[in-house]
């Protein structure tokens, strides 16, 4: 047999091709779309709350309402494009042979979830340190996203802002598809989509709290509930918008998002001055750099 012939003969039939890409469109658009909303449902709840009922606290008295929310379509869909086109095609492999469980499985969704915050903390840590400590990356990277040294007001999209989150999510984000499939998906349980779609969720809902820019309270969660499985893993940031805004104030702080134990070990953690944030109508803790 040819070489040509064997490759017409292993490659999947276009319509295979058609339906993952399809899949994946459909899926990277709503992660985009979950993020938006999420977005959108934070800035309502932390706008009650900071402005009308006066129960957060912040160090810049900023109204935060003027996010580009639906700008968060695109950065997110295009980082995750790739792990979704790997992500539909293990789904349709196992839709064709019947082998998919909507069964919600708890310890199944805990262990990915717990996997996926590992991997791209660490991703999202090593790149973030090279994004500041390395001159030309920053410069022409990074330094958009300190636009604004309040994590509440990040300007508004750039191409480069799309290359950086590839470099620090989308690494992470192959990576947890491969192992939670191989780990967690095996012939006799099924692959289960919801060891997939909650962790994912999870990690949309830190990074948008994180940016928030509020000093931790009970109430700031409720808008993002699977926080709390989070916070309850050993070295997590259990004032992670607060801990994010240091990291803003200061620069080569807390360049690891989720779990504290990597910036220990460099050297960069610094927790946030508690005495430095008011409530709205105080005036501002201390001046910002």
């Amino acid at each position: 047999m040819t070489l040509a012939a064997l490759a017409a003969a292993t490659a999947p039939p276009a319509s295979s091709v058609q339906l993952v890409l399809a899949t994946a469109a459909a899926g990277a658009f709503t992660c985009g779309l979950f993020a938006a909303i999420h977005m959108l449902v934070l800035e309502w709840w932390t706008h009650l709350l900071y402005s009308k009922l006066k129960v957060l606290k912040r160090r810049d008295p900023v109204d935060e309402s003027d996010r580009l929310v639906w700008g968060k379509i695109a950065p997110m869909a295009l980082l995750t494009t790739p792990p979704l086109l790997l992500l539909a095609r293990l789904f349709l492999q196992a839709a064709a042979s019947g082998s998919v469980d909507w069964r919600l499985s708890a310890p199944r969704a805990a262990a990915s979830m717990v996997l996926l915050t590992v991997l791209f903390d660490a991703n999202y840590y090593f790149v973030h340190r090279a994004m500041h400590e390395v001159p030309f990356l920053y410069r022409t990277l990074h330094k958009w996203h300190h636009h604004h040294n309040t994590p509440g007001k990040p300007p508004r999209p750039r191409t480069v802002t799309y290359v950086e989150n590839l470099l620090a999510a989308t690494p992470a984000l192959v990576l947890w598809v491969y192992a939670a499939d191989a780990l967690l998906c095996s012939p006799a349980a099924g692959f289960n989509p919801w060891i997939f779609v909650l962790p994912a969720f999870t990690v949309i809902m830190e990074v948008n709290t994180m940016h928030a820019g509020f000093l931790d309270h009970w109430l700031l969660y409720l808008a993002s509930p699977l926080r709390w499985v989070v916070a309850v893993l050993p070295f997590a940031r259990t004032d992670i918008a607060a801990e994010h805004e240091v990291h803003h104030a200061k620069g080569r702080k807390n360049y690891a998002p989720i779990f504290r134990l990597l910036d220990i070990l460099g050297g960069s953690n610094e927790m946030p001055a508690v005495a430095e944030y008011v409530v709205a109508g105080e005036g501002v803790g201390t001046a910002r750099r």
